[in-house]
């Protein structure tokens, strides 16, 4: 409990509360859209967040911004490993038609794979802590819950927070006359975002001998009314043009439907302006699709010479089907030579089980129904809140008994993250004290020409936590806070 905020008086914490809501809804601040509302009506409230920064340990923080250049490579070789993609998707795909859909796009643009000579990835890993097995070396060990491959919400926002709670953590020194040195780490996701796609810009103009002044970024986005996250993506935007005088066009499905087509070399071109860059904020559940148009455009996008951030191959990377067989013995050792570094990556691996009838799954599904606490169903579903826990688990069971649904999730260990002392901030509720737990997320920025790496970068990080009654941690629901960690 290393802030001790029941201490202030009911003024005094009330009145912390109301500054650092204003702040969090300043020019800088942290943002979204309310539902429905759109650009031109402008109505938009903070984000969740929490008033102070959380406690996390130093050396797991530490571990996981190293870790991030090798989970970057993990990440390219296995998008470049296609008939690997394919075998492990395939038993899903027999009854998900989504995941068919994509396996069918990566087959079909496959051909036209050596168009693209500029590859960016732009991913966030997420982990967890959890009791250490060898407690006598460490407390906690840190546990990889995912890898996002396409759309890795709060790069923008993670630095914001942090900006946030050094103010805050500076004001609660004040009130309470504090002398103790609090350390959070430097956040630079954003700065590193834009760097990473002016890099690719520049290279596709490079490598196409194409004219910068008719040459553009564009930023794939959902129809207004369904943006809300549009304040962790326009400070993006912005810098991209103040820094590297790169203009970005934000692009609809339904924009290309009607303005794209592929020039003669392979252009991607939108309404007589060449595409370098395309950065993939939406495009990645089933409703995102609901016509052929859609998955068109999706194809075409593939099939030329834009910067596809994510390619279909490692946007299947983000796949949970994907992420349990890179757990299976001898997958990720394919595509490293140094030990040391294998037996890092394997250390956050959770246990992840595939539903594919083998008796492993069906001693995992046995043990689920004595104890259904002791795991994580996972669809293969990207956008959160989409797992389930807990009696939710043997209900999702029961009720895929005389269906094939079950093949479409897989079984992973459910981590136990340390409770602490936190303070929520919701703009539609009154704050309050609680226990809660956290969610660390780590940004990878990997960039290659003609197959050679010219960017390798592991920075910047954002921090989710949540109530400790609460299964999911998703911020846009409210269910979740923005936070960042303080290095004990």
């Amino acid at each position: 409990d290393i802030f001790r905020l029941q201490q202030l008086g009911a003024r005094s914490f009330e009145e912390f509360v109301k500054l650092s809501r204003f702040y969090a809804s300043s020019p800088v601040g942290l943002m979204m859209y309310r539902t429905g509302k759109t650009d031109t009506k402008f109505s938009a409230q903070p984000l969740p967040f929490t008033l102070l920064p959380s406690p996390f340990p130093k050396a797991n923080f530490e571990e996981a911004l190293a870790l991030q250049t090798h989970f970057n490579t993990l990440v390219e070789e296995c998008s470049m490993d296609q008939e690997f993609l394919t075998e492990a998707l395939k038993e899903t795909a027999q009854s998900d038609v989504f995941v068919a859909k994509w396996l069918h796009l990566l087959k079909e643009c496959r051909p036209y794979a050596s168009r693209k000579r500029v590859l960016l990835n732009m991913t966030r890993t997420d982990y967890m802590l959890h009791p250490s097995d060898t407690p006598e070396k460490s407390k906690y060990d840190l546990k990889q819950v995912e890898i996002n491959t396409v759309a890795a919400g709060f790069i923008n926002v993670g630095p914001r927070t942090t900006a946030l709670h050094k103010f805050t953590v500076d004001y609660y020194q004040e009130l309470t006359h504090g002398t103790q040195e609090f350390v959070l780490p430097e956040n630079r996701a954003d700065e590193l975002s834009v760097l990473a796609m002016a890099e690719a810009y520049n290279k596709y103009c490079e490598e196409y001998k194409s004219a910068k002044s008719n040459t553009i970024i564009i930023f794939m986005v959902p129809p207004e009314e369904r943006e809300y996250n549009v304040f962790d993506q326009r400070p993006l935007e912005i810098h991209l043009f103040e820094e590297h005088k790169i203009r970005v066009r934000r692009a609809t499905f339904k924009d290309l439907i009607e303005g794209m087509k592929l020039g003669e070399n392979g252009e991607m071109m939108v309404d007589g302006e060449e595409v370098a860059v395309t950065y993939f904020r939406f495009g990645f559940v089933e409703q995102d699709y609901p016509t052929e148009n859609e998955w068109r455009v999706r194809a075409l996008i593939e099939q030329s010479n834009t910067v596809s951030v994510p390619s279909i191959a490692a946007h299947l990377v983000t796949f949970k089907s994907i992420q349990q067989k890179l757990c299976d013995v001898g997958r990720v050792e394919k595509y490293f030579k140094d030990a040391s570094v294998v037996k890092r990556i394997r250390a956050t691996f959770a246990e992840q089980i595939a539903l594919d009838g083998s008796k492993r799954a069906q001693d995992a599904l046995a043990l689920v129904q004595s104890n259904p606490k002791l795991y994580v169903l996972k669809p293969n579903k990207e956008g959160g809140g989409n797992n389930y826990f807990d009696d939710e688990i043997l209900h999702v069971i029961k009720a895929s008994e005389k269906t094939d649904d079950l093949s479409k999730h897989i079984l992973m260990q459910r981590l136990n993250p340390p409770d602490m002392h936190i303070c929520l901030v919701n703009p539609s509720k009154d704050a309050y004290l609680t226990k809660g737990n956290s969610e660390l997320g780590v940004f990878g920025f990997h960039l290659t020409v003609n197959g050679k790496v010219e960017m390798n970068i592991g920075g910047g990080h954002c921090l989710r936590s949540k109530d400790f009654k609460d299964n999911e941690c998703g911020v846009s629901s409210g269910i979740g806070y923005v936070d960042s960690p303080l290095l004990v």
